[in-house]
């Protein structure tokens, strides 16, 4: 409990500052020019556009297709209107909530507490994080990185365990693409846990096909739904930063 308590105290008093701060750059088309954030709709509205649409952009990109973080603008919108404080509020919870569950992966892998509370606030601390905590638009890193976390958490020897991991992990690359990584990072740790060998692929593969499945029906949803195409993208200049 004391591990989790100083966590929470280092990451919230160091980020909180970020509250203060005004929308910047990426913000105007994502956020504050986005129809999707500004108007409620359904959820198969936000699952059918791309990242990169709205006002400010009038082509679309579908070189990136994050809709769970446009849901999140929509409904910081919801709650906080235009105050940008909100927003960056929900940016500091979700950073803790990522820290929180490093912490509980090293303590589960059998890491002192003091060592995992310290290793922990040395990751969520690291400036090359800044960005992704204090600036709204970095959200795309927070959600992806909370979610894998959350499914290198519930990963277990149970199908239950796996297939709610495989959930979790779409969740993560409907926030961003690079979440991917995850299905190399338990294929490598579940490889080198069953040993080598063509009878240990098999077996390798016996315990990540949910991942597969995932991985699968979200190449399905994207094409169907928005493409891979890179699309005709519009700068947004000096100037509009």
């Amino acid at each position: 409990m004391l591990a989790v308590l100083v966590v929470i105290l280092a990451v919230g008093g160091v980020y909180m500052q970020a509250l203060g701060g005004p929308f910047l750059w990426d913000d105007r088309a994502l956020v504050i020019d986005a129809p999707l954030v500004e108007r409620s709709a359904s959820l198969t509205e936000y699952l059918r556009h791309p990242f990169w649409m709205g006002g400010g952009v009038q082509a679309l990109d579908t070189s990136y297709y994050r809709p769970l973080v446009t849901l999140s603008f929509a409904f910081d919108h919801r709650v906080h209107g235009a105050n940008p404080g909100g927003y960056h509020l929900t940016n500091v919870v979700v950073h803790l909530g990522c820290a929180l569950l490093l912490l509980a992966l090293l303590r589960r892998g059998g890491v002192r507490d003091a060592v995992a509370a310290l290793v922990t606030c040395a990751w969520a601390l690291l400036p090359r994080l800044a960005e992704a905590a204090a600036w709204i638009s970095g959200r795309t890193d927070l959600l992806a990185t909370f979610f894998v976390l959350f499914a290198l958490r519930v990963w277990g020897e149970s199908l239950a365990r796996r297939a709610a991991g495989a959930v979790l992990f779409g969740a993560a690359l409907l926030a961003k693409e690079s979440a991917l990584a995850l299905l190399l990072a338990l294929f490598v740790g579940e490889w080198l846990r069953a040993g080598t060998g063509a009878r240990s692929l098999g077996r390798v593969v016996s315990r990540v096909w949910p991942l597969l499945v995932t991985v699968v029906l979200y190449g399905l949803a994207r094409l169907v739904l928005v493409g891979f195409g890179g699309g005709e993208t519009v700068s947004l200049g000096l100037g509009r930063r």
